[in-house]
């Protein structure tokens, strides 16, 4: 299986019926397939993969743009080992999502209170559980 547009849009699809939504990595693995199809590539190369990743702004769209290909790349390499892996994490450590604040029962009811004051017609829209 050659490296080409379609060949994304098959790994999309296949994510896609296991439940994921992948506009953005969708978008971005259609970019790397036009870059490294203008190099001439024909399968997923690990030093262009790496070029292409590198040519962002932050570390962070770097790494997200490498993991997206990494994906491609495992999807890619089940059917023709010429898919080479990219290394990962290679631009910036897998940050930890934040934790959840938890309101307190006192600052629930500041909220409310605080909507109470915006009028009838503003606290219907806010009330949706």
């Amino acid at each position: 299986m050659n490296l080409k547009p379609a060949n994304s849009h098959e790994h999309h699809a296949a994510a896609h019926t296991l439940g994921y939504k992948l506009q953005t990595t969708e978008f971005l693995l259609r970019n790397f397939a036009r870059f490294a199809l203008g190099r001439g590539d024909t399968h997923v190369v690990s030093h262009t993969a790496i070029e292409w990743a590198a040519q962002t702004t932050t570390a962070r769209q770097g790494h997200r743009r490498l993991t997206a290909i990494t994906g491609l790349a495992r999807f890619l390499h089940a059917e023709d080992e010429h898919h080479q892996l990219p290394p990962r994490p290679l631009f910036c450590p897998p940050q930890p999502r934040p934790l959840p604040y938890i309101f307190s029962a006192e600052e629930i009811q500041l909220l409310v209170q605080a909507a109470r004051r915006l009028g009838p017609e503003k606290v219907d829209s806010l009330v949706t559980f």
